[in-house]
């Protein structure tokens, strides 16, 4: 089962600013779109909109300890 947050839009917000806002990625917007389907095809949402917006669990950067330099190690 996904958890998800609420969001409410202000005017004229756009499914990538959305997606910058709520993962830090503006290209996370398929990820919302699919959790609300009845907005498809909907390019910008007006004010008071409310959008269900899964929250994603982000995976931990892996650094290969190898590439960086010796003090860095």
């Amino acid at each position: 089962m996904s958890e998800f947050i609420e969001y409410t839009t202000t005017d004229d917000e756009r499914w990538d600013w959305i997606a910058f806002q709520a993962y830090g990625d503006p290209y996370g917007y398929e990820t919302i779109i699919r959790a609300n389907p009845e907005f498809l095809g909907v390019r910008s949402l007006s004010a008071g909109t409310i959008l269900r917006v899964p929250v994603v669990e982000q995976a931990a950067p892996t650094v290969d300890l190898e590439s960086l330099p010796p003090w860095k190690r």
